[in-house]
């Protein structure tokens, strides 16, 4: 059997584009010249007598000591004979050799088995789940509007401050599904001065807001504590803050699956795994 293991480039992506996946209006296929020309995106492929029968590759967060493995696709015609496992496995021992990874990841819905098994013979363990809900922008334009005694904290470094002193065990969400270890490293490049930050008046909890992109402009609501429900004050900050984002589709909330479930109707974003090594 002929197969070879390499990173893409863009002499390859004819033989992406050759790929029976399945999958119409692929991602991947749209930014390929990017993903495989970038200092923060990889790609590998798998070839079988010269067919790219697999892919595989990562990105890197955390100014470069995270790697998030992701990407995969298999041909339809050529799925289970190991070659996803074989391909992260060469992927993951490319990482190793490198002497900044200090975090190598994976996320994948709980409703993926065939991805949790693939990760799971790997070596890797996964963190608690995740569920992530968007709260449309009409939930709250529905609130009366009435004062809160939360702070907003101006200053980058008390922002970064309160966040690695008040910060609980749970995952940062960096981004719309993308939640990591909180590190300084991963904070700094978070940029903290781009976000909003209201400490509670206990000065024990904390909520971090900013603007991100998953298909539609959102709120990304950082509250890494389990009161989101019932948190009245809370509910107040991002109103304010849809307010002000007239073109956010709504708040993405990123709760653990022992939290109480937000009181507004609601939009599932999906319950998530992440992996780690």
């Amino acid at each position: 059997m002929n197969v070879t293991m390499k990173q893409l480039t863009e002499q390859d992506k004819p033989s992406f584009a050759s790929m029976s996946t399945g999958i119409e209006d692929d991602y991947i296929a749209r930014i390929f010249e990017r993903l495989v020309t970038s200092d923060v995106h990889t790609l590998y492929g798998m070839f079988q007598q010269g067919q790219l029968v697999s892919t595989a590759g990562y990105s890197l967060f955390a100014e470069g000591t995270y790697a998030m493995l992701g990407r995969l696709r298999s041909d339809l015609n050529h799925r289970g004979k190991g070659y996803s496992t074989e391909l992260l496995h060469h992927i993951i021992h490319e990482l190793r050799k490198r002497g900044d990874i200090e975090w190598i990841g994976a996320n994948t819905e709980t409703t993926n088995p065939q991805g949790r098994r693939v990760l799971e013979k790997l070596g890797m363990t996964p963190y608690g789940p995740l569920t992530y809900t968007v709260v449309p922008r009409s939930e709250f334009e529905k609130l009366p509007s009435s004062e809160h005694e939360w702070i907003e904290v101006q200053s980058t470094s008390e922002k970064e401050e309160i966040i690695k002193t008040l910060h609980p065990d749970r995952l940062f969400p960096y981004e719309c599904y993308y939640p990591f270890p909180l590190s300084d490293a991963l904070l700094r490049e978070f940029r903290t001065d781009e976000a909003r930050l209201f400490l509670h008046p206990d000065e024990q909890r904390y909520v971090l807001l900013k603007e991100d992109f998953k298909g539609y402009e959102y709120t990304n609501v950082i509250y890494p504590f389990s009161d989101a429900a019932t948190e009245r004050g809370l509910h107040q900050i991002v109103k304010a803050y849809l307010d002000d984002h007239p073109d956010h589709y709504g708040a993405w909330f990123n709760q653990t699956t022992t939290d109480a479930p937000l009181p507004f109707k609601k939009e599932a974003r999906g319950e998530w795994l992440l992996y780690r090594i």
